[in-house]
């Protein structure tokens, strides 16, 4: 994670040589790759897990690699379209869709470690979650900013769905975190579920960037934004190689 961190910085400092066009490049591609990483690094530790933890890793793999393909496809239309990309896009519905996989995952998690999730939590989730903020943003945020909601309605339910299924990710990756038995590092779904808190962190950063029209391809929006968001995949990946390799050891540790 740390080399990833001063890769970021060194080519994103060589890019900002070569203009802007190289940033972009750069921005988009950095992605594509730290999510293939993450991806594969799942599927990896889907195939070593036990057979009582598959399904935890399928719906993990399975929400990691709809992400995955969703970075391909973002940044093929901004490449293809640069600021006049459509918004909502298909690749917007990759990367809501994936959330659910990914919080099958975390729930599966959750529940194999005796963690019992009533329907109270799940209700006080889905509140605190998804019905609050998007209520905030519809009748409070956007008169403030004196914002008309002319725009089309599947443009505002995107951008409001996104913060919404950040927060809930994000409390499920503090659930995974206060379940851990051993350090953040040493614990694969301690990295894991610190990645997913991450993930929101900057995903939150680029909505309200976005939302204020000042995220570009630069230093403020980078550190904000896209070094914790690759960061993000990278220690998803890092968890599941850890985990994979936990598995392995056990294997072939033998009885004494």
């Amino acid at each position: 994670m740390n080399i990833y961190v001063i890769l970021y910085i060194a080519t994103y400092l060589l890019a900002r040589q070569s203009g802007d066009g190289m940033v972009l490049i750069q921005e988009n591609l950095v992605p594509i790759l730290v999510s293939a990483f993450a991806t594969l690094a799942a599927a990896a530790a889907w195939r070593s897990a036990p057979p009582d933890e598959r399904d935890i890793w399928k719906w993990l793999t399975l929400g990691i690699g709809l992400w995955a393909a969703a970075e391909i496809i973002w940044a093929g239309m901004v490449f293809a379209w640069g600021e006049d990309v459509p918004y909502p896009s298909l690749a917007d519905a990759l990367w809501i869709v994936g959330y659910m996989p990914v919080g099958i995952a975390i729930i599966e998690y959750l529940a194999h470690h005796r963690f019992r999730l009533t329907h109270v939590k799940a209700a006080a989730a889905i509140i605190g979650g998804v019905i609050l903020p998007l209520a905030a943003l519809i009748y409070f945020i956007q008169p403030i900013l004196e914002k008309p909601l002319d725009i089309r309605l599947s443009e505002l339910v995107v951008k409001a769905v996104y913060p919404s299924l950040d927060i809930l990710v994000a409390t499920g990756g503090v659930l995974c975190l206060m379940l851990r038995k051993q350090s953040i590092w040493q614990d694969p779904w301690a990295l894991i579920g610190g990645s997913l808190v991450i993930w929101a962190y900057s995903d939150l950063w680029y909505w309200l960037l976005s939302y204020f029209g000042i995220y570009a391809p630069d230093w403020f929006s980078a550190v904000r934004v896209d070094i914790p968001y690759g960061l993000a995949y990278v220690a998803l990946g890092v968890g599941c190689l850890r985990a994979m390799s936990f598995e392995r050891s056990a294997k072939t540790v033998s009885p004494q």
